[in-house]
């Protein structure tokens, strides 16, 4: 039970199945208010088990109470390097740190896999997530390749300081 006036608390859970349909729900109606939905953007929301979990990834959920007010995912590229992708969070739910919650859990999924870096891509006219990237410490930089989406005009890494040796005692 809540106290009056205050919002129930929320917290971050990784997939299940049954959350699935929110994973799709949320990225699909930010896509398609500003973007267009690619074939890719349809893989990833129409099989979040196949196509991120199963691959080793993760998706992170905000939920309020029951209700999923934010997603995003965290996806193996190869070589050490995880894709943070499909970030949303609710309208009724911005403003409230849930984005910032939501890409520091696929960050330190990324740190727990011993990654060496996050990258992302996104759009220029994102002005907020690209804030909030920049406060996380990622740099924007050229397209390493091909832009995996037509929308998609901005490229960012975040470079993960490797793990510390184990302490091996010292030596006489």
């Amino acid at each position: 039970m809540t106290s009056e006036g205050k919002e129930p608390v929320v917290r971050i859970t990784t997939f299940r199945p049954e959350l699935a349909p929110a994973f799709d729900r949320l990225n699909r109606a930010w896509i398609a208010s500003r973007f267009t939905l690619e074939p890719r953007d349809e893989e990833y929301l129409g099989d979040p088990q196949g196509h991120v979990i199963d691959q080793g990834g993760e998706i992170f959920f905000a939920l309020r109470g029951d209700q999923v007010v934010g997603t995003c995912a965290a996806i193996p590229t190869g070589d050490g390097v995880i894709e943070l992708a499909k970030l949303a969070v609710d309208p009724v739910a911005q403003g409230r740190g849930l984005g910032r919650a939501l890409a520091e859990a696929a960050i330190g999924f990324a740190r727990s896999r011993q990654a060496r870096r996050v990258m992302l891509v996104s759009n220029s006219t994102l002005v907020p997530a690209l804030r909030l990237y920049s406060s996380l410490g990622f740099q924007q930089l050229p397209f390493p390749g091909p832009r995996p989406y037509v929308d998609a005009d901005v490229y960012m890494e975040l470079t993960l300081a490797p793990n510390p040796p184990a302490d091996q005692g010292s030596s006489a």
